[in-house]
């Protein structure tokens, strides 16, 4: 029997915090930033001290496994969410019965991934084109690489307590740890055994179980309804998980799929510089969405607790304020590198791949018209509406597809018209069908929007510019130093025009609020 919401609840299970959710996203962000400058260290390591054929084992054997989170997310995805869900109502029986009921089918997932895997690694040699004299090394590697994976789904159902109890900073700090643990390990075989790939995947996959059984061990701790009870089981629930996980992964697969077939349609119908000016171009891209994607997820557990009290008002003013803030970080991210494209690629890799700055340039202006829209995801996966925001991702992949066959293969555009497909698709579904997507979760007219998010978000992004474009004239950098100065002067103009013309109250005391997380104190308090 399912308890009442209380929407007056003094002591809610899943409480709203601005601060709460501010720490959580910066810290989320630092641990990647930390974890991306350890993988940039290690892989110049490698490659100065093994052979090309050892180095690449390390992505062969990675290659098998790309897809399991992928395909056990149609299990995974939903945990989350509706423990949240339930855990928001104090509803504790029913948290019980959500893990008990996704235990038996993630431990079946988890033992066929150790049967298909193991037998894979048994005959890798005839599966994968490995150099004689290094199947040992690949066989083992793989094996570890499977039962790191193996435990990673089987554990699922209850290290969800840290997102449910939205500790995403002590989360966090356990990557971070566990980080320093591999990186621990690795030196010490690297240095104590030799430059060895295998190394990697042993640090790696050691540090992760570590990391694996602290998790559970807090998550259980935290939330102490997550345990597995037969008698709890509810096989009629699992349909509504695993259609909410079916349509995540939908989701998530049409995007995996269309980056994986662009590289392909490249190969095939352009030449081998324009794969290379299309990957560096779009790095800065993937990172920017990848940042987003991790400075937003603490807002989920919010969300899906304003939606289980059917608190709208709240839900919007995320919706709003988040928009704003996106389109604040997308102009602020996307303008000087649009101004200063040539100048930065030249210093970065030389002027024989200019190409890559114009990719660059047209994969950012898909961000003004993304970051608006940017809390939609986060409202839909709240809400439990995953499948409509589904659609939409699998119908913006399938034109992208179809955009970059006709720009690449008809028009030899080359790496410009792959780019161009996804600005082409961009322009084609955001405005026509993803914001109106997310207004109607977040239930706010357009007019709303525009007034609230559209306007102030985009006004700072005219002071910026106009900044960064005088500089670049003035100036015409051509050192690294010249260039960080012109970036500076533009930043302290968008800064300035975004403090003066479009702050809102509760802007400045969110401001204040971050003062005060990081210590600062103002005058007038001390």
């Amino acid at each position: 029997m399912e308890t009442s919401v209380d929407l007056k609840d003094p002591d809610p299970a899943v409480p709203i915090s601005q601060k709460l959710v501010m720490i959580n996203s910066a810290s989320s962000v630092i641990t990647h930033v930390l974890n991306v400058a350890v993988l940039v260290w290690l892989q110049q390591y490698l490659l100065h001290r093994v052979s090309d054929d050892e180095y690449a084992l390390f992505p062969i054997v990675n290659a098998p496994l790309v897809f399991v989170p992928l395909l056990t997310m149609i299990l995974t995805a939903g945990l989350g969410r509706y423990v949240v869900e339930a855990y928001a109502r104090k509803d504790t029986r029913r948290v019980t019965e959500i893990v008990s009921t996704m235990a038996p089918l993630l431990a079946g997932a988890s033992a066929l991934i150790l049967v298909c895997g193991g037998f894979l690694a048994w005959r890798i040699d005839d599966v994968l084109n490995i150099l004689p004299g290094l199947e040992g090394d690949a066989r083992l590697m793989l094996a570890l690489l499977v039962m790191g994976a193996a435990a990673r789904v089987a554990v699922a159902p209850f290290e969800v307590g840290l997102y449910v109890r939205q500790k995403f900073v002590l989360r966090n700090a356990i990557l971070l740890g566990t980080h320093l643990v591999r990186l621990g390990l690795l030196l010490t075989l690297l240095l104590g055994a030799g430059p060895r790939v295998l190394w990697v995947v042993v640090a790696s996959v050691a540090a992760d179980f570590l990391g694996l059984c602290m998790m559970v061990r807090i998550s259980l701790r935290l939330v102490p309804a997550l345990k597995f009870r037969p008698k709890r089981i509810r096989w009629s629930s699992a349909p509504e998980l695993v259609s909410f996980g079916s349509w995540r992964f939908l989701q998530h697969a049409a995007g995996t799929v269309r980056r994986g077939v662009v590289p392909i349609i490249l190969n095939r119908m352009a030449t081998s510089t324009d794969v290379s000016c299309f990957f560096l171009g779009s790095l800065v891209f993937q990172q920017i969405q990848r940042l987003t994607m991790l400075a937003t997820q603490p807002l989920e557990p919010a969300l899906v607790a304003m939606h289980t009290r059917n608190d709208r008002s709240a839900m919007a003013k995320v919706y709003l304020r988040g928009g704003k803030y996106g389109l604040w970080m997308a102009t602020f991210l996307a303008a000087p590198l649009i101004l200063y494209h040539s100048e930065l690629v030249t210093l970065y890799v030389g002027e024989d791949k200019l190409m890559a700055g114009t990719v660059m340039v047209i994969l950012l202006c898909v961000l003004p018209l993304q970051f608006g829209n940017i809390m939609m995801r986060r409202l839909a996966a709240a809400t439990a509406w995953i499948k409509p925001l589904a659609r939409m991702v699998m119908i913006t992949q399938v034109l992208n597809l179809f955009l970059t066959l006709v720009l690449v293969g008809g028009l030899s555009l080359g790496a410009v018209g792959a780019a161009l497909g996804t600005l082409g698709a961009a322009v084609i579904m955001q405005p026509t069908f993803m914001w109106a997507l997310g207004r109607r979760l977040a239930d706010v007219t357009f007019t709303r929007w525009l007034r609230t998010t559209v306007w102030p978000g985009l006004i700072p992004a005219a002071f910026g510019t106009a900044a960064w474009a005088t500089m670049k004239v003035a100036v015409r950098p051509e050192t690294w130093t010249a260039l960080g100065l012109c970036c500076l002067a533009g930043a302290a103009s968008f800064s300035g025009g975004l403090v003066l013309f479009c702050l809102a109250e509760e802007d400045r005391r969110i401001l204040s609020r971050c003062a005060r997380v990081f210590g600062y104190r103002p005058k007038s308090e001390k």
